[in-house]
């Protein structure tokens, strides 16, 4: 049985994408359209129609890594004897399963990849705010306990998304160069200019009653589907939000510590002033359908940076917020040129 997702057809940077199986689009006057994909019957069981458990598409990430305080859960495998491995990190409210095509796609190329949950998010741990304080500082500091832990010296490509906590994975590779070999960041909030998108912009409301409670509970169905032009299915969108049903208080408290504690202007300065020294290879993939993000904030921030960051552009998919979901196979012949490129 083939899985509907909402994805449209498209094409990448260099070659022109044929596989294309049926098209479905929604009645007169609707923005988003279905599209079935042949290549969603990898990682199926043939008797059973799922995704089978345990592969880098599976609903749950189910590996499983401790750095001593905690336990991070991530998808695909991780080794630090490999040549050039591949590591995803969601943004604030997702989870690596966004990235379970990219690193199905990477590895089927015979590259190493994985996606890991931040804590908090996914199946790695929840810890309460007194355990964990989900602040900047305590988030970088945990991503290289991680890194280290998972790949010792050996450096990464690193691929980051979305808001605050894609800022942050950003922060970690400026300040832990010798970590890093390639960045790829996939429409990460770059310009100054950016805005948070709505369902964070809430809880900065200066209106108390407009402001999120910290045991609010936090949607992460719609949260997942909103931002590009594209239906998300049921399947997906009940997987994204699994952590804020099954561990409803620690999933959504800390969206909440994590907006407390984060003061958004100074997180866009910093990023902009901390990469304009950093000199490592980086591409910057960003969806033209984005209903958050602008290309043109992405496009001022690069103005001032080094010459070994480079716009990716010629991808005619129409790609929204989250390139990754949208259509991972538009973006895979871009990504896997760029990191296997000397």
């Amino acid at each position: 049985m083939q899985q509907i997702r909402g994805v449209s057809p498209a094409s990448a940077c260099q070659p022109r994408l044929e596989s294309v199986a049926v098209r479905h689009t929604w009645p007169s006057g609707a923005r988003r359209q279905w599209r079935i994909q042949s290549s969603d019957l990898d990682e199926i069981d043939p008797m059973t129609g799922e995704v089978i458990e345990g592969t880098a598409r599976a609903r749950t990430a189910s590996n499983t890594v401790s750095t001593g305080r905690f336990t991070h859960a991530y998808r695909g495998s991780a080794d630090s004897n490999a040549s050039l491995p591949v590591v995803c990190a969601h943004g604030l409210g997702s989870s690596s399963y966004s990235f379970r095509k990219t690193v199905n796609l990477l590895e089927k190329d015979g590259v190493q990849a994985m996606a890991f949950d931040f804590l908090g998010h996914g199946a790695s741990d929840h810890p309460s705010s007194s355990e964990f304080p989900y602040t900047q500082n305590a988030y970088i500091s945990e991503l290289q306990n991680l890194m280290e832990t998972l790949y010792g010296d050996t450096p990464v490509v690193l691929i980051t998304h979305g808001y605050i906590l894609g800022q942050y994975a950003m922060l970690y590779a400026a300040r832990n160069p010798d970590r890093i070999a390639k960045l790829v960041t996939l429409n990460v909030p770059l310009g100054l200019k950016s805005k948070l998108r709505p369902e964070l912009a809430q809880y900065k409301s200066p209106i108390p009653f407009l402001k999120p409670k910290e045991n609010s509970p936090f949607d992460g169905r719609f949260y997942n589907a909103a931002g590009g032009p594209y239906a998300l299915s049921a399947t997906d969108a009940d997987a994204y939000n699994a952590p804020y049903e099954q561990s409803p208080n620690n999933a959504s408290a800390a969206i909440w510590h994590t907006m407390e504690n984060c003061d958004w202007e100074a997180l866009k300065k910093q990023v902009d002033e901390e990469f304009v020294s950093f000199q490592k290879p980086t591409l910057l993939i960003h969806g033209n359908s984005d209903s958050f993000l602008d290309v043109k904030g992405t496009l001022d921030w690069l103005e001032e940076k080094r010459t070994n960051m480079k716009m990716c552009y010629g991808i005619e998919a129409k790609l929204g917020h989250m390139p990754q979901e949208d259509y991972p196979e538009a973006i895979h012949p871009v990504i896997l040129e760029y990191i296997t490129s000397t």
